[in-house]
């Protein structure tokens, strides 16, 4: 299915990511610094990433910024969580140019949701460009 990057520094959100996302059929590369995320992205590009907004190296916002940037990786969809304390962070996130947010704790059902949504409409952008061709 999809190659889906997962920038979290806690070891078992990251586990749990990795885990839920994979069932879903995915290959799922986690990261637990937003530097090593940052590098892992520019070398693979993925078809999506979530990352946490607070990481050590890069936070989240930095990582959503450095991938707005940079050309071939600007329209890569990119999922943030937080936690719930941090829900004024959302706006922030979504003016940076965020395509979904979740807030921790988050039930499976929902990050499935958003990865699934945002795949869909990244097939939808590539189905418009190769009409265009």
């Amino acid at each position: 299915m999809a190659l889906i990057v997962v920038a979290e520094d806690d070891p078992g959100t990251l586990r749990l990511l990795g885990a839920v996302l994979q069932r879903q059929g995915h290959d799922v590369i986690g990261r637990a610094d937003g530097s090593d995320a940052w590098a892992c992205i520019q070398s693979m590009r993925p078809d999506l990433v979530v990352s946490d907004v607070n990481m050590p190296g890069l936070s989240g916002f930095d990582l959503l910024a450095r991938i707005r940037a940079t050309g071939d990786l600007a329209l890569t969809p990119v999922i943030l969580l937080t936690s719930l304390q941090e829900r004024q962070n959302m706006r922030q996130g979504m003016r940076m140019g965020a395509d979904d947010y979740l807030t921790k704790p988050f039930q499976r059902e929902e990050l499935i949701e958003a990865v699934n949504a945002q795949l869909g409409k990244q097939a939808l952008r590539a189905a418009a460009q190769d009409m265009q061709v």
